[in-house]
């Protein structure tokens, strides 16, 4: 035997078994790696999640002291929710309306920002100064932004002065209300005494006379309060003039009680208490909060278009509405329909501006009052089971929708087989 078998011999087999001692497995430390997610969203969104829906279908609410439930109450939590005079379709149709008053300008300004400043032909200066700028409203708690318009547009904030002070400034609203009033009472004389000729020709006098009154502008409050005792002695000497008989005095009295020197300097605007303001105020605040995110997201969708379609395009004479809506659009719809769909989600889950701005109540009669600001007054009575019902609900509702959007929108980039 020679004397390299013999060394063959004597060397160490490599075995199978040794063979993966010395193999590092490092595929297995992914799953380590990822674990901490799986775990963190199992112990704080799946199990709350399915805690939810299970709950959604129990009696289970506190009063006081005394907790009552979980009793088993089947679909009835589902069914209360829309049988009451404060139903929840309600707030679906109040949030849905502030949402797509808000979204339609953020989508169509946002759009033409993000066109305009992706055009390499305009070569605009300070871009990143105007980024910048209108991005800044998104980096804002949306708390302190409520509480900045809540004091702009309170009745003593500076919108209702400035307002108000400009109106003052001509006393023609005050002024003319007077007049219009005074023309349905002297309307109401003739009515009352359809047999009295008299008193219908002198309130015929009267009424020709105050339709001629011409009220000048830019009166301030002591030249109105003048003028409009200056018309109340002429349409009072008219009518004295005009009719003779005995009861002069209590018509005379009615209109100058009407025609006195009531002007008085404009209350102040509650812009909270009436519907479509306070619905403008939240939708104005959300498109403001969110225009500048919008904006970046169709910039990067936009320069991810080929540059080179665009100077084929010019090249053949396109127009630019015609690159923009033959070229750009349609390139751009991925990048669209996914800021449709987060912002239909996020409308659906608006909770902090309207909550902020009309104190939790929905004022005005609540009709700002959103689906979440429903489910949060669930939580707070500790009502769990409405609360689950309407979590619920809110799920379905904004996956369908999603779901709906997706699908009519994206067709034409699914591969069909």
């Amino acid at each position: 035997m020679s004397e390299s078998k013999v060394e063959l011999e004597k060397a160490p087999k490599i075995t199978k078994k040794s063979r993966r001692r010395k193999t590092v497995q490092y595929d297995r430390w992914g799953y380590f790696f990822i674990a901490p997610f799986f775990i963190v969203y199992i112990i704080f969104s799946l199990i709350p999640l399915l805690t939810t829906v299970y709950y959604s279908f129990f009696e289970y609410y506190r009063v006081g002291l005394m907790e009552v439930g979980p009793n088993w109450f089947g679909l009835k939590n589902y069914v209360g929710i829309f049988n009451a005079e404060d139903n929840l379709a309600k707030y679906f149709w109040n949030t849905l309306v502030m949402w797509i008053m808000g979204f339609v300008p953020q989508i169509l300004i946002s759009l033409i920002l993000a066109v305009w400043f992706t055009n390499t032909e305009l070569r605009l200066k300070c871009q990143q100064f105007f980024k910048t700028v209108i991005y800044m409203p998104n980096l804002i708690m949306a708390a302190a932004f409520s509480m900045l318009f809540f004091a702009l547009f309170s009745p003593a904030g500076p919108i209702s002065s400035i307002v108000t002070s400009s109106i003052d400034r001509t006393n023609m609203p005050n002024c003319a209300g007077m007049i219009n009033k005074a023309l349905s009472i002297l309307d109401g004389f003739t009515k009352s005494n359809p047999n009295d000729y008299i008193l219908i020709n002198a309130s015929s006098a009267v009424v020709d006379y105050l339709k001629s009154v011409v009220v000048p502008q830019g009166m301030d409050l002591s030249t109105a309060v003048k003028f409009i005792n200056g018309v109340g002695e002429n349409a009072v000497q008219i009518f004295r003039d005009s009719y003779t008989s005995p009861d002069v005095l209590k018509y005379v009295s009615m209109i100058s009680e009407t025609l006195s020197s009531d002007a008085s300097p404009m209350q102040q605007i509650r812009f909270f208490s009436y519907t479509g303001w306070t619905r403008t105020i939240i939708a104005t605040m959300n498109f403001l909060m969110w225009y500048g995110n919008t904006t970046i997201l169709l910039m990067a969708g936009v320069m991810g278009i080929d540059n080179s379609l665009f100077e084929a395009a010019r090249i053949d004479g396109a127009t630019p509405l015609q690159i923009f809506f033959k070229i750009t659009i349609p390139l751009l719809l991925p990048i669209f329909v996914y800021v449709l769909i987060t912002s239909l989600i996020g409308g659906i889950q608006m909770f902090d501006v309207p909550q902020i701005l009309s104190k939790g109540d929905g004022t005005p009669n609540r009709t700002t009052m959103t689906i979440i600001m429903k489910l949060n007054r669930h939580l707070e009575n500790k009502n769990y089971g409405p609360a689950g019902a309407t979590s619920v609900l809110v799920f379905a509702v904004t996956a369908v929708l999603s779901g709906i959007v997706y699908k009519t929108t994206m067709s034409k980039y699914t591969n069909k087989r």
